[in-house]
């Protein structure tokens, strides 16, 4: 068996700086994410962990848009 999920990343550090705080703001954590905030939930799909989750499109945004 082949297990496929997805992860669909939010807003991060990657637009223009003077973005930044405003697209913070519109996030339930009031922060961008950071590249081990996206890393760790394709680390937690991909351990053993992960072993029980299929077919999802995890999407890690901090809250944007709640």
């Amino acid at each position: 068996m082949t297990r496929r999920s997805t992860e669909r990343p939010g807003t991060g550090r990657h637009g223009l700086p003077e973005e930044i705080p405003a697209i913070a703001a519109k996030t339930a954590l009031g922060r961008v994410g950071e590249p081990d905030d996206i890393g760790m939930v394709i680390a937690t799909l991909l351990s053993e962990e992960g072993r029980w989750i299929t077919a999802q499109n995890i999407e890690v945004a901090g809250g944007y848009g709640l």
